[in-house]
């Protein structure tokens, strides 16, 4: 799994949510909409690699 060095690239981690926090997530239901064949192709809007599976989520979690 690769890291973006902008948000990923610091030496401190663990920072509590008053001093900014280490992530800040925002999701868009436009993410998840189907895309329409007859538009034709687009440019690809998310990289795998960039995509925390789900079972690793899902370990924060617990």
């Amino acid at each position: 799994m690769q890291r973006c060095p902008a948000c990923f690239g610091g030496n401190m981690f663990g920072l509590p949510l008053d001093d900014g926090a280490d992530i800040h997530v925002a999701t868009d239901g436009n993410f998840h909409h189907r895309h329409r064949h007859s538009s034709g192709d687009c440019t690809p809007f998310h990289v795998p690699a960039y995509i925390l599976p789900k079972a690793q989520v899902d370990l924060v979690g617990d």
